[in-house]
């Protein structure tokens, strides 16, 4: 769309954000998602009432994961708005797992719900999934034109 101006020539508008559709508005959301699942409790110990959360690695690279979903979903290119997406929900599923082995390791595998995940630990994996999915579907938005 075109707008004129004030000799009568005319100058293409500027997009608006989200540049690239709805997939880059949810990423935002999706990174945040990443950034409250950090704030909850990643395991917990119910005998004793023990909670603990993420290991400061896996935070500080979770946050980061966050950090670059919410980076994709501002970018103006949208194959940077793509590789954010990939290496934000990557890198938050991969810890989010990593961390889950780790509990399951110390717990045994045990099924008696007295020493498992928090909810902090599936949050962040739901949310880089999300991340993950709306990278999709900037791919498949790609591949069409």
């Amino acid at each position: 769309m075109t707008m004129p101006t004030k000799k009568g020539s005319t100058r293409a508008e500027r997009p608006r954000w989200p540049y690239f559709g709805p997939p880059q508005k949810r990423l935002v959301f999706a990174g945040f998602g990443i950034w409250i699942g950090i704030a909850l409790p990643w395991f917990i110990f119910r005998p004793l009432g023990i909670t603990r959360y993420a290991s400061p690695l896996a935070a500080s690279w979770i946050l980061w994961a966050g950090l670059m979903a919410m980076a994709g979903a501002m970018a103006r290119w949208r194959t940077l708005a793509l590789i954010s997406a990939v290496m934000g929900g990557g890198t938050a599923l991969f810890f989010g797992f990593w961390q889950m082995l780790v509990i399951l390791q110390r717990c045994g595998f045990d099924v008696q719900l007295e020493c498992f995940p928090g909810p902090g630990l599936f949050v962040v994996q739901a949310a880089a999934a999300v991340v993950l999915f709306q990278g999709w579907r900037l791919f498949q938005g790609m591949r069409s034109g």
